[in-house]
């Protein structure tokens, strides 16, 4: 963004998440610091990857509405979607009205702890304030089992120990709540870039 025609990689110029008195805090979302341009690597334009095209959706995650997304995965490959997660999520019971799933800062944790394949983070409603995210759809798996019929499998920035190797799947639902309490999550991107244009600009095709 910002007219540099292109993103770098992580490596290159790593991300850096500051308070107010400059500490690192991955969980402090107000009075960030802009990280510098000069914290960049010297060598940053062998690292730089032109973007062609980019665009996005505003759609939701419900039930009529998933196989655009499903679509636009295999049209456009990895998606960009920001959802936001509770601290403490509810899920639902027709009995007991609802039951706590007490884990705090629940998304991330239950990713430091749970590295199985096949489990998942669980679409859910909340009184308690969110904690927003975003994070790269790159595919699905329907499960009639599951209350909501499957779950998208999606790559995260956590590193590779979170999750099972940094992916993460979340539940069908949790890219844009019904209820309508998540303002951001409809807004589905993703980007298209030329392979070969990788040592861009020394040996740009563009």
């Amino acid at each position: 963004g910002n007219n540099c025609n292109g993103v770098v990689i992580e490596s290159c110029f790593p991300y850096v998440g500051r308070d107010a008195e400059g500490y690192s805090n991955r969980f402090i979302e107000s009075n960030l610091d802009p990280v510098p341009c000069s914290n960049k690597s010297d060598d940053w334009e062998n690292y730089l990857v032109p973007l062609k095209t980019w665009g996005y959706m505003k759609i939701n995650d419900t039930d009529d509405e998933r196989d655009l997304i499903k679509q636009l995965i295999m049209d456009k490959g990895p998606i960009v979607s920001f959802f936001s997660y509770p601290m403490f999520p509810l899920k639902w019971n027709n009995n007991l009205g609802f039951f706590f799933n007490i884990i705090p800062f629940s998304f991330f944790y239950w990713g430091k702890m749970i590295h199985n394949q096949s489990s998942y983070f669980p679409a859910s409603k909340t009184i308690f304030p969110n904690f927003g995210h975003a994070i790269a759809v790159v595919g699905w798996k329907d499960n009639s089992s599951i209350d909501n019929g499957g779950y998208w499998i999606c790559k995260n920035s956590f590193g590779a120990d979170w999750g099972y190797n940094g992916f993460v799947n979340l539940e069908y639902g949790i890219l844009g709540h019904k209820d309508g309490t998540d303002y951001m999550s409809n807004y589905k991107s993703w980007v298209d870039y030329d392979p070969d244009s990788y040592k861009w600009p020394f040996e740009s095709k563009l």
